[in-house]
């Protein structure tokens, strides 16, 4: 049998936390520690047990640092780039004829690591409870989201992040731009809006008006639709300038149906 400690480290802008020690929920994985340091940027260390393989060690420690990149993100509103391994320690343990149990090193690199980053967010410790209590949920409901999520946020550039932040809003509103806008009005109230390009919409949800077009539906149809009068760069713009909102309204629907 084999057993390891892989360590990962990822570099990114924007938040500091102390160590977060959290049970995998996965026979295999004995212990799983992330943290964030001013220096170092985010070290993730998992520790795996009772394997058949060193390929089953790297794939298993691959799929926490996976799910970890995802909930982190998901939690922060700050996009954690994907670990690198850079320190892996794996030991084979062999049971001998007289009952004993001999070790042999099987791999031990120090790959290095160590990043120069500026940090300027500390987070709370009931949001740090929140990571850890999501980081041991293997399956629930809003992981599907939180990936959507991530993948939005991996996009460089504004409008291409808006653009996908705005599908996921669709398919989690029954893919109705109406439904998206009830929701986004009652998250915030206060948002701008316009009346509806096309004077019939194609559907409308029992017991409620047609509302207005909201800002962030009027921005998606811009783009997504031919509309006369229209200038790219003016569009492009206004995602830029309102992305954090709809970050927050997407998260927001996500947590609400998870």
């Amino acid at each position: 049998m084999f057993r390891g400690k892989i360590t990962f480290n990822a570099d990114f802008t924007g938040v500091q936390f102390e160590s977060i020690e959290f049970a995998y929920p996965d026979s295999k994985v004995l212990l799983t520690t992330v943290k964030s340091a001013r220096d170092e940027g985010v070290i993730l260390t998992v520790e795996i047990i009772n394997t058949d393989s060193v390929e089953e060690i790297f794939s298993k420690a691959q799929e926490v640092a996976n799910h970890t990149t995802k909930i982190l993100t998901f939690k922060f509103n700050t996009l954690f780039q994907n670990f690198r391994k850079v320190d892996e320690n794996i030991v084979k343990e062999e049971l001998q004829a007289d009952g004993t149990t001999q070790t042999i090193i099987y791999a031990d690199f120090g790959i290095g690591m160590g990043f120069n980053v500026y940090l300027d967010h500390c987070p709370t410790n009931q949001q740090l409870l929140e990571v850890k209590q999501l980081l041991e949920q293997k399956n629930h409901n809003g992981l599907t989201y939180y990936n959507l999520f991530y993948s939005a946020l991996n996009f460089k550039d504004p409008l291409s992040k808006f653009m996908a932040l705005y599908s996921v809003l669709l398919m989690l509103c029954n893919d109705d731009q109406i439904e998206v806008d009830n929701f986004v009005l009652s998250f915030e109230p206060n948002v701008s809006r316009n009346p509806r390009y096309k004077p019939k919409p194609k559907k409308n949800p029992k017991n409620s008006t047609i509302p207005d077009e909201t800002l962030y539906t009027r921005l998606r149809n811009e783009v997504g639709h031919v509309r006369p009068g229209t200038k790219i760069e003016q569009t492009h713009k206004e995602m830029e300038n309102n992305l954090n909102r709809l970050i927050l309204i997407v998260k927001e629907l996500i947590i609400r149906q998870s």
